[in-house]
């Protein structure tokens, strides 16, 4: 019978199934990305949340989505703000699992104190499932808007 694949090297039989009694290397990896600090949800020194960013977090949580706000410094010192906003949809909202909103403010090249939006920021929605670039903020406000978290689902 020929080999399906003549190029591989055949596997030794003390591979087979092998079982590993310490963590998988994927584990290991998992265990090694996951942050041991408390996410930092206070701004640096002289910095401020933009205010388009306070409303959005205020209008999504008015209408029960969850949101995140975590702040970040790059290699430079530089700080960045990323905002979440999303909830889980519903069965008649589309074959999506929820929607989620993911945009970046940073200070690259402005003085100390001031942010920008950075690029487009990263949406999942139901009827687009798949990661594509994030609507406006004000979009982002309308699909809030019309799609509150019904009130037997909120906490």
């Amino acid at each position: 019978m020929p080999t399906r694949y003549p190029n591989l090297p055949p596997v030794p039989a003390d591979r087979w199934n092998a079982q590993t009694t310490g963590p998988s290397e994927a584990t290991t990896r998992r265990t090694a990305m996951t942050p041991t600090q408390p996410v930092p949800t206070t701004p640096p020194d002289g910095y401020t949340i933009p205010p388009q960013v306070a409303r959005l977090v205020e209008h999504a949580r008015t209408h029960g989505w969850r949101t995140l706000l975590q702040w970040d410094t790059e290699s430079a010192e530089v700080p960045f703000l990323t905002v979440q906003v999303g909830r889980r949809a519903g069965a008649d909202d589309g074959p999506g699992p929820y929607w989620w909103y993911r945009l970046t403010w940073h200070n690259r090249d402005l003085p100390h104190g001031r942010l920008r939006l950075f690029r487009s920021g990263i949406a999942h929605t139901p009827t687009q499932p798949k990661a594509h670039d994030a609507p406006s903020i004000r979009a982002i406000h309308e699909v809030i808007t019309a799609h509150p978290l019904p009130a037997a689902e909120q906490p």
